[in-house]
């Protein structure tokens, strides 16, 4: 079985108008996958906040905790365009009025771990920048890119340790969720806003902060530099942007008016010919590659063991280098850079592909790019001796890059998917998945700061002691998709706030790892929750990988001993957290799953999994008591019948019913579990009144009872 991907006529037109002839990538695959673009999202330079940029607005009534703010200094730095091997604070050695470090390693919060844990920080006052109103601004693509790459560089530096700058892009989602962290008895509640609208505020705001860190300048010529100057911004604190002779431009802006150093250059550095410099080793013949190649030697032992960043990198989206186009902002990855870089990630944007030479980078050796992602992921996999998992966020940028997508490669999504997540569980890693066209996630350095509650209950079984009826049908219907972060934090407030949610059970599979990412959703969720509301993982477990691929002699893509054991570990901790014992979906590629796997899923996993393959849909299997059953059919995508998508919510409803009454007639089995991709409570209890009408003996079951069902039949 192959995962749906749909994509809504909308937003394909969307995104062909803004890629032309762009290096560009996949949606419109219908064999099978998991990532689709779909509604056209806000935030994109189409609302003004509606504050003054001098305006300040507190909550509540009181305030607490200290704030970062900015220290004087000398700069010592160098001027425009030369190189420095100074460090303004990534060692953690400079310190604020309060005395807690700015730039140290320490990340603090429910969000887990790089160094110390600390009690969660509660700022007096945060300031809340706009930026879909400097977005409106009349500036070109380039510097609305550069400027956004530079507020959210800072904003993850800074609140690494300090929750003190919080964005403000897609307005519905980052309102929401500011509106419930700052509630009467949340965290944040009582805190003071400063409010900050444009650039130009920003920077004086935090000039001497800016100062003290400095400017990485990075390549043009290079885009893979635009990363590389990422990783630098998680290592040293260099604040990146792009060099430019423009006046107009944010580099000329920074140097030559407000007199910030450059502490690191890559302007020019690397040529893809004879040695890396810096290092001892020979070029790869790619300037792509030769810039991750000098990251690795220089930064890979100083990023994070826990976590990476797998973001587009500022290649642009149309044919004209001089004149770089972003038609797309909230794909690009900029507003999930805040994140990545509190938490310390290494940044790459590399193909999975070793049989064909990217679009971005044609005349590199064939491979080349596989081979340094390999280098990549290995390196990272050593720091811990694969005793750790490893968080990938972000995904293949198949709205540009590497795919059939606009002709951009060969390879359809759906493969290019499962190849990437073959080779990243070779090395222990899973994917915090932020496709498009909903890849963007604003503010997570800020809610990685949200204390979740040491554990928390899921909803109980509606039937205590069910007994499976033969003349009965029972469904089970899983409520994906949300492996990724970013889809998470902008669908829960739809599907959480829809007036018939718990009207039928329903199994929403929230991946729980990404509480180290957004805690604030999974404490909203579970306090929120009806007697109807069920909790699972998703795909596959806390995480997405293919199980498969971390048994010893089927990592095809290395050479690392079995990863199973931090796999076990791994979940325990998370399933113990969030209450979980069903898998809601392991999703395992074109691999088939064998018995060893499911041992491990036994540890933690003992109530039930849905598997994408090596169970028949019509002889679920119990495997040492634990129930599994295969994804019968993928029937609906955002209010939309799969099989036959129609014009009215309505109509959609009765298509999706009528497929599930077309795939319940065996005999052999009377239990089926179908999969939907973003629909709405309300969607499915029309499916479920339809559904009933035409036949009162199928029974829409919760999750324990559905598998309770299989283990009986």
């Amino acid at each position: 079985m192959k995962r749906q991907r749909i994509v809504s006529l909308f937003s394909v037109i969307i995104i062909i108008l803004s890629l032309f002839v762009g290096c560009g990538g996949t949606g419109n695959d219908t064999s099978g996958g998991k990532k689709a673009p779909g509604e056209t999202q806000k935030g994109d330079s189409t609302t003004q906040s509606g504050y003054s940029s001098n305006d300040e607005v507190t909550w509540g009534t009181d305030a607490f905790g200290s704030t970062i703010t900015g220290i004087n200094t000398s700069t010592n730095g160098q001027t425009p365009g030369g190189s420095s091997n100074q460090n303004p604070g990534g060692n953690g050695n400079k310190t604020n009025p309060d005395g807690s470090s700015i730039y140290g390693s320490t990340t603090v919060g429910s969000g887990g771990t790089t160094g110390t844990t600390k009690p969660p920080v509660k700022p007096r006052e945060i300031y809340h920048v706009y930026i879909n109103d400097m977005m409106l601004q009349n500036i070109s693509d380039r510097e609305k890119y550069d400027q956004f790459t530079f507020v959210t560089s800072l904003q993850g530096s800074i609140n690494r340790n300090n929750p003190s700058i919080f964005t403000e892009w897609d307005m519905e989602v980052d309102r929401f969720w500011f509106d419930y962290i700052t509630g009467a008895g949340k965290p944040f509640n009582g805190v003071k806003r400063n409010i900050i609208g444009t650039f130009e505020k920003f920077v004086d705001t935090f000039l001497n902060e800016i100062k003290q860190r400095g400017l990485v300048v990075w390549d043009k010529n290079v885009p893979s530099t635009s990363n590389v100057a990422a990783t630098a911004c998680s290592v040293d604190g260099y604040l990146p942007v792009r060099y430019e002779t423009d006046s107009k431009s944010v580099y000329q802006m920074l140097t030559k008016e407000y007199n910030i150093p450059v502490k690191l250059n890559l302007v020019g550095k690397f040529t893809g010919n004879g040695t890396i410099p810096d290092t001892n080793r020979q070029s790869s013949s790619s300037t792509k590659c030769d810039a991750y190649i000098w990251a690795i030697e220089k930064y890979m032992d100083k990023t994070s063991d826990e976590y990476m960043a797998y973001y587009l990198d500022a290649a642009t989206w149309g044919s004209d280098t001089k004149n770089p186009s972003y038609s797309n902002f909230r794909n690009t990855g900029l507003p999930n850079r805040d994140y990545a870089v509190a938490r310390k990630a290494f940044f790459f944007d590399l193909s999975s592909w070793g049989d064909e030479k990217p679009c971005d980078d044609p005349n590199q050796p064939l491979g080349t790019d596989l081979k340094t992602l390999k280098e990549i992921l290995q390196r990272q996999y050593n720091k811990s001796g694969g005793k750790k998992i490893t968080q990938i966020s972000g995904y293949t940028p198949w709205q540009i890059k590497y795919t059939t997508w606009q002709n951009k490669g060969k390879h359809d999504g759906v493969p290019t998917e499962w190849e990437l997540t073959e080779i990243i569980s070779a090395y222990n890693c899973v994917l915090d998945a932020d496709s498009a066209d909903y890849s963007q996630l604003s503010n997570a350095s800020f809610y990685m700061h949200y204390p979740l509650k040491n554990s928390y209950t899921n909803s109980k079984p509606l039937v205590a002691n069910p007994v499976n009826n033969k003349n009965k049908k029972y469904v089970y219907i899983y409520m994906g998709d949300y492996d990724s972060a970013a889809w998470l934090t902008k669908f829960v407030p739809k599907m959480f706030t829809d007036k018939n949610r718990g009207k039928i059970p329903l199994a929403w599979p929230f991946n729980p790892n990404l509480s180290k990412r957004v805690p604030m959703v999974f404490d909203y969720v579970y306090e929120n929750k009806t007697t109807r509301d069920f909790f699972t993982s998703g795909d596959s477990g806390a995480g997405y990988l293919n199980p498969s691929l971390l048994l010893a002699g089927q990592r095809q893509h290395s050479n690392n001993p079995s990863g199973m054991d931090a796999w076990i570990s791994w979940n325990k901790t998370f399933y113990n957290k969030f209450d979980l014992s069903i898998t809601g979906f392991l999703l395992n590629g074109s691999n088939n799953i064998p018995d060893e796997v499911f041992d491990a899923y036994l540890q933690f996993s003992p109530n039930g999994i849905m598997v994408n393959r090596s169970v028949d849909k019509y002889s679920p299997r119990v495997y040492k008591g634990m129930p599994l059953v295969i994804n019968a059919l993928d029937i609906a995508h955002d209010n939309k019948s799969i099989q036959k998508p129609a014009g009215t919510l309505n109509e959609n409803a009765v298509n999706t019913a009528d497929r599930i009454l077309s795939q319940i007639s065996s005999t052999s089995t009377n239990t089926y579990a179908f999969r939907t991709i973003l629909c709405t409570p309300t969607f499915m209890y029309e499916v479920y009144k339809k559904v009933r009408a035409k036949n009162s003996n199928v029974e829409f079951v919760d999750p324990y009872t559905f598998f309770e069902m299989v283990k009986q039949q």
